[in-house]
């Protein structure tokens, strides 16, 4: 979250601008820093240079293109205040309120009234960036929440969850879903071999070469130590067979090398054993029971020599 600002700066530029901004009204003990612009081309450069937080400009301002300006100004620092002031606030300024001008000031405006809209709009572009940088947190927050912080797949809470959905909306609508549970074969002797940041990174490519392989409905997780987990949504059996032989294969053939020092002992040939389940099915009830099925299969694959892939509709 961003800290909370204990000054402002505020650039003043145009005769009317300069005079208020001298007048004393911005005390540096109130917290404001007041920088002066010359002409256009120096507004440019000091609103961006400065970190500007409000710029102060009447519209009597040699060679000022108000809209121009504010168009500028807002695509550099939407958290930018703009004011202008004018000798006419209540005149035809459609195009400057819809591009973000902050408001419209007489030139001939009390110094008290002018110091306290200004503070107003200083503190709403305050708070309008405490909520951005809110939502932002909360999002991140959100996304730790969701994944796994090894592989950057969903992790088990949320991939349960997720599974739950896709579950019950078929059984409610129609359709058809796959489950692949996959596990990587001896990783103990992995981690005990070449110890566990090799294993991590062991981990981490093997996340990535499931996501390569995947469309973009599928849902991979990492369901805990080694193993993950993938829902196939609308994938018939030789679907789910396709993609089960295309993981086994894609993880058989890769050369795993580290990819933060190339000359580090490595693990060059890993396998996985897989075992799938499928829904619709007359045994399978709930997503708890999908799981379980294509764990069992995974199992399956394991006892019968690891290295394959194992259907439970085919035992």
């Amino acid at each position: 979250m961003a800290d909370k600002i204990s000054f402002y700066n505020i650039l003043c530029a145009g005769r009317a601008a300069h005079k208020l901004g001298k007048s004393g009204i911005l005390k540096s003990k109130d917290g404001y820093s007041v920088f002066y612009a010359n002409d256009n081309s120096e507004i440019d450069f000091k609103a961006q240079a400065e970190k500007i937080n409000l710029v102060l400009v009447d519209e009597s301002f040699p060679g000022l293109e108000m809209l121009r300006l504010t168009v500028k100004l807002r695509s550099v620092n939407s958290e930018m205040a703009i004011i202008c002031l004018t000798k006419n606030p209540n005149g035809q300024y459609d195009a400057l309120w819809r591009y973000g001008i902050d408001d419209l000031i007489s030139e001939s405006c009390h110094e008290i009234e002018l110091k306290y809209r200004i503070k107003r709009a200083l503190e709403m572009h305050r708070l309008s960036s405490f909520c951005s940088d809110l939502k932002t947190e909360n999002h991140d927050l959100l996304t730790l929440s969701q994944t796994d912080g090894m592989t950057r797949l969903f992790n088990r809470r949320h991939f349960n969850i997720l599974i739950d959905i896709e579950f019950a909306r078929i059984k409610r609508y129609g359709g058809r879903m796959g489950c692949l549970m996959l596990d990587i074969d001896h990783f103990k002797k992995v981690n005990d071999n070449y110890g566990h940041l090799i294993g991590d990174q062991v981990l981490q490519q093997i996340a990535k070469i499931i996501q390569t392989n995947l469309r973009t409905i599928d849902i991979p997780a990492r369901y805990g130590g080694e193993e993950f987990v993938l829902i196939l949504p609308e994938t018939a059996e030789r679907g789910i067979e396709v993609v089960g032989k295309k993981l086994l294969s894609s993880i058989g053939n890769n050369e795993f090398v580290s990819k933060t020092n190339p000359e580090l002992a490595f693990p060059t040939h890993i396998t996985v054993s897989i075992g799938a389940s499928r829904f619709p099915h007359k045994d399978i009830t709930t997503a708890e029971i999908l799981l379980n099925s294509a764990d069992q299969a995974m199992y399956n694959a394991k006892r019968s020599g690891r290295n394959r892939l194992v259907l439970d509709w085919e035992n």
